[in-house]
């Protein structure tokens, strides 16, 4: 069985988040026998083996590092042998067109990863791509859902398609308790620097939590097109000395970051289960992200939420709290996935697609 496993930016560049993901979904799909690889794009592209994957770059055309328009991927894809293509991301043209390159008696899983739209461009592109998918969902074998909320979000745009919910995964090895002393006061956040994961709202307040505790330092991992500005907002606030730009990281220097950290938080302005969220969870810190990015964790406990993020005083006084006490939040835990233990339910999943005539 081969797997082409698609997500728009490369994970040779990228170790956080969608990247993350499918780079470890097609390790272990490796280790079951599945010939798996990896169709991305980068702005210099450059095919590589990450850890035995073939990771397959293609050049795109990416306004605000969003899109990734990408004709060379999509003609590839159009000319594989692939028994499957996963089609990992779902507002990104990577999908939109991955989609349209299905071959016949080729079988397509979606798995959507809602990253939500951070301008009105990017949300007119979200209504018309909610068009094409209804249209076309026919063409969709199998959809994954990152949790139950988005499920119901998506359920009726891909029209009664057959779907599971399949969690992030984590990596036991990266994520097992450490000898290293968490920093108390050490805030750490991880993810793309764009508008919809809620820097904007983040620094401000953090800047709060630095005027009472002036050794808090909050620490951003990620780059983007947003980074310039938050920088400048950061400065503008007096925070700069607290605030740590730590731009992209590869995994050992990321895990380092888990370990040294005190508190967790992601104020996402979508609804999503991130693959940071359960890493972050899988090592034991607390969590603390908008209460409705992730229903279904504020309801069981599993994180705090905050109900308005853009209430600096609310956030600051939630942040505070939570470095204060990180004990008594980070005492329930969901059951979470390995990356082997999500890889066998795909492969349950590939294997039931392609006995259906």
């Amino acid at each position: 069985m081969k797997v082409i496993l698609t997500c728009p930016r490369t994970p040779r560049l990228y170790s956080t988040g969608l990247e993350n993901l499918t780079l470890s979904i097609a390790k272990e799909l490796a280790k079951l026998g599945v010939r798996a690889e990896i169709y991305t794009t980068s702005p210099k592209p450059e095919n590589s083996t990450m850890e035995g994957i073939e990771v397959k770059e293609f050049p795109a055309w990416a306004p605000n590092e969003s899109y990734y328009l990408s004709i060379p991927l999509f003609l590839a894809l159009r000319k594989s042998d692939a028994d499957i293509v996963q089609l990992n991301g779902y507002n990104n043209l990577v999908s939109f067109f991955g989609i349209f390159a299905k071959k016949a008696g080729q079988k397509l899983v979606f798995y959507p990863c809602s990253s939500g739209a951070n301008s009105v461009p990017a949300r007119i592109f979200r209504k018309v791509f909610d068009s094409i998918i209804y249209l076309f969902s026919p063409k969709i074998d199998f959809v994954m859902f990152l949790g139950e909320d988005e499920k119901k979000m998506y359920k009726k745009i891909f029209r009664g398609t057959q779907s599971e919910i399949i969690y992030p995964g984590v990596n036991p090895e990266e994520v097992k308790k450490s000898r290293a002393k968490p920093e108390k006061y050490r805030l750490l956040c991880a993810g793309r620097l764009v508008k919809n994961k809620g820097y904007s709202n983040l620094i401000p307040a953090f800047a709060k939590v630095a005027e009472k505790k002036s050794g808090a330092k909050l620490v951003i991992v990620g780059d983007g097109p947003e980074r310039e500005n938050l920088a400048g907002l950061a400065k503008s606030l007096g925070a700069e000395k607290n605030i740590i730009f730590r731009g992209g990281l590869g995994r050992k220097e990321y895990v380092k970051e888990l370990e040294r950290a005190g508190v967790f938080i992601l104020l996402l302005g979508f609804r999503n289960v991130s693959t940071v969220v359960m890493e972050a969870l899988a090592m034991g810190l607390p969590v603390i992200t908008t209460a409705d990015s992730v229903p279904e964790f504020i309801e069981k406990k599993y994180v705090v939420g905050i109900r308005d993020p853009e209430n600096k005083e609310e956030t600051a006084s939630v942040i505070l709290e939570v470095l204060e006490n990180p004990g008594k939040f980070a005492t329930k835990n969901p059951k979470i996935l390995t990356w082997g233990q999500s890889a066998k339910k795909h492969l349950e999943i590939y294997r039931k697609i392609l006995s259906e005539k």
